[in-house]
């Protein structure tokens, strides 16, 4: 993946992952903590959490194969 692509996923599901934090709080205030809305809305969040660290995951593994190139060569 490339650094401008892994930037726009990276902003992407940020943004995603705040907005629906957002609003689950919401829900929660609104129908309290335990309401199915509520749930499902955290299963989605956990859900693009996974993703979030998939991709973070990526990057890093990325990094490391680069730096041990740069020692080889």
């Amino acid at each position: 993946m490339k650094a401008a692509e892994w930037r726009e996923a990276h902003n992407r599901i940020c943004e995603e992952i705040e907005e629906l934090r957002s609003e689950m709080v919401t829900l929660g205030i609104k129908f309290g903590f335990l309401h199915p809305d509520v749930q499902l809305c955290s299963k989605r969040l956990d859900q693009l959490l996974l993703q979030y660290y998939a991709l973070v995951s990526i990057s890093q593994q990325e990094l490391q194969t680069a730096a041990a190139l740069e020692s080889v060569y």
